[in-house]
């Protein structure tokens, strides 16, 4: 019953609140006289404002799919949008446009992917997901033997690592994406970070290190598939991010893990 009440609830008010706010909106803009904008963050827009965000609430609290599912779709996104224009609300709905955005921890190995992405999905309450996982038998074994994977080894391995962040919106994944052109394939029909934004989603944290930092921590995994010799070969495919590239950020992981998903979280705005 709870459930029936808040999916209506969820679609009607929204609709009633975008439509209340289109209108405001143009009264606004043929008004020949300054507003401030306290004076244009009406009473009337927060009423039905809070009432569109608890039905939104409601009906993700009683349905089963997660948060990053309903914030892609269309409707909660013209909601997100006519909410924005509200300085009550601003900070609300920048909040919810950022819950399905797909967040990539990259890196070399050694500089704590796996970690800080853990960390961070639990501080968000979002999936986590470690991209060694998708690597088929014979990328470990290639590894495990000291042999660098090619671009032809990696492929493959990319391309289901973006089928899984296009059917888990907003989740975070450790992944190496060690090449622009990894990171291309990754964010591929991902949603765009930015209105506007034509290229692939998502956004990429690279966990920034020293060589002798990154040196000690692998060769403190012991029983771990990559092993020491193959740092130098990903130390020379990295890619540093370049001004073309927007959605990748910069964070010095030489710093504990709580400041380094702060920092993270901070960066990002979330």
């Amino acid at each position: 019953m709870m459930l029936f009440f808040s999916s209506h609830f969820s679609f009607v008010s929204p609709l009633l609140a975008t439509k209340h706010l289109r209108k405001r909106k143009k009264k606004l803009a043929s008004s020949t006289t300054t507003q401030t904008a306290a004076e244009q963050d009406c009473v009337s827009c927060k009423i039905i404002g809070t009432g569109s965000l608890f039905g939104i609430g409601c009906y993700i609290i009683f349905a089963t799919r997660p948060v990053g599912y309903y914030a892609t779709r269309p409707v909660t996104r013209q909601i997100i949008r006519s909410l924005s224009a509200v300085p009550f609300y601003a900070s609300v709905a920048r909040w919810m446009s950022n819950t399905d955005l797909t967040i990539f921890v990259m890196g070399v190995s050694g500089c704590g992917k796996s970690t800080i992405g853990s960390s961070l999905a639990s501080r968000l309450n979002r999936t986590f997901k470690d991209g060694d996982t998708f690597h088929p038998p014979e990328n470990i074994e290639k590894m495990r033997s000291g042999i660098p994977l090619t671009d032809e080894d990696r492929l493959p391995w990319l391309q289901v690592i973006n089928a899984f962040a296009r059917s888990n919106p907003g989740c975070v994944i450790a992944c190496s994406a060690l090449k622009k052109l990894y990171r291309s394939v990754l964010s591929e029909n991902l949603p765009p970070t930015t209105e506007g934004n034509t290229g692939g989603g998502g956004m990429f944290v690279l966990l920034n290190l020293k060589r002798e930092v990154l040196q000690k921590r692998v060769e403190s995994r012991p029983g771990h598939f990559m092993p020491s010799i193959l740092l130098d070969s990903q130390l020379a495919t990295l890619e540093m991010p370049v001004s073309n590239e927007p959605n990748v950020i910069i964070i010095d992981a030489d710093h504990s893990e709580t400041h380094v998903v702060d920092s993270i979280i901070a960066q990002l705005n979330l």
